[in-house]
């Protein structure tokens, strides 16, 4: 897995910098492979999600909805806290024209359940997810990113 952290600058229209100051989407998470990403404000992780497209292509289509056929997008969006986004990129999973990654979707059910066993609680923006059934591997996943964005300062 590799990770790239990013502050969420603008959400209309998305602006983000990196940790290493670039203004935009760079490498990795700007190509169609698997990820998982983390929406946080501060250590309080307020959405989890995955997705193997670009994650401006997926952020944006969430981001600019607006109610049509149903869909308003992420409810964070409104927030008026101080967001980071994290994001890792599972190298070693395949990415298959057509077909949903059910490994990202699993490891992210899976940081949501961590979040609600140790917190008590879903995180505060998430208003959906998929369970599917999990491995050692997933699980290990989910534990390592949810411990990387507990020990944020």
């Amino acid at each position: 897995m590799k990770h790239f952290s990013f502050e969420i600058t603008s959400r209309s229209p998305l602006r983000v910098r990196s940790s290493t100051g670039e203004q935009k989407f760079t490498g990795l998470v700007a190509k169609e492979c698997s990820k998982v990403y983390v929406v946080s404000a501060g250590r309080n992780i307020v959405y989890v999600g995955s997705s193997k497209q670009p994650i401006r292509t997926r952020l944006d289509g969430a981001l600019k909805a607006n109610g049509a056929n149903g869909y308003y997008g992420y409810a964070w969006k409104t927030s008026s806290d101080r967001l980071n986004l994290d994001v890792w990129v599972l190298e070693e999973v395949e990415v298959k024209k057509g077909r949903r990654c059910i490994i990202a979707e699993t490891v992210e059910a899976e940081i949501v359940f961590l979040i609600r066993l140790r917190e008590g609680n879903w995180p505060k923006h998430q208003t959906e997810i998929h369970f599917h059934p999990s491995s050692k591997q997933h699980r290990r996943w989910a534990e390592e990113i949810y411990e990387e964005i507990r020990k944020r300062a």
